[in-house]
């Protein structure tokens, strides 16, 4: 008998580890032409049982299982400036994720790459069918700001 992989078991959280930094590393260079060397920890917070449930607010008791935070070795920036150089951002429709604008220049806020990363999760191969679950980045700086452009 096969043994039932969820986001719960210890190999598929150390695996979304390791996805977690390639892949939001890889949106990085991608998006913004700029390389990170973002090294992540995962933590699962179950929103009904332990302490850490009360970290999050009701609402996402409603619609979540878990928690998933990816607690970055250092801050991560709120907002990552696109280079759309080449005039199609780089792939960026594949994700749903909402073209926003500051000062004129598109630009990918943390929410973007905590999206992106559960689309892709799903190359994994565990069964996240089972357990509803959120993709929280801690350890965000809001006044950081990655690949500003210039005037």
């Amino acid at each position: 008998m096969e043994k039932k992989r969820d986001i719960t078991d210890e190999s598929v959280l150390r695996t979304i580890q390791k996805f977690s930094t390639v892949m939001i590393n890889r949106y990085f260079k991608l998006y913004a032409g700029i390389k990170t060397d973002f090294k992540f920890e995962v933590e699962l917070v179950d929103l009904f049982d332990g302490e850490r449930q009360w970290d999050y607010d009701d609402d996402f008791r409603r619609r979540y299982d878990y928690v998933l935070e990816l607690i970055p070795d250092k801050p991560f920036p709120w907002v990552v400036f696109i280079n759309n150089d080449d005039g199609n951002y780089n792939g960026l429709y594949k994700y749903p994720v909402e073209k926003i604008y500051k000062d004129g220049h598109p630009y990918i806020w943390v929410a973007n790459f905590q999206s992106m990363l559960k689309m892709d999760l799903g190359m994994l191969g565990p069964n996240f069918t089972n357990s509803s679950f959120s993709i929280q980045i801690k350890n965000v700086d809001k006044s950081l700001y990655f690949n500003e452009p210039q005037d």
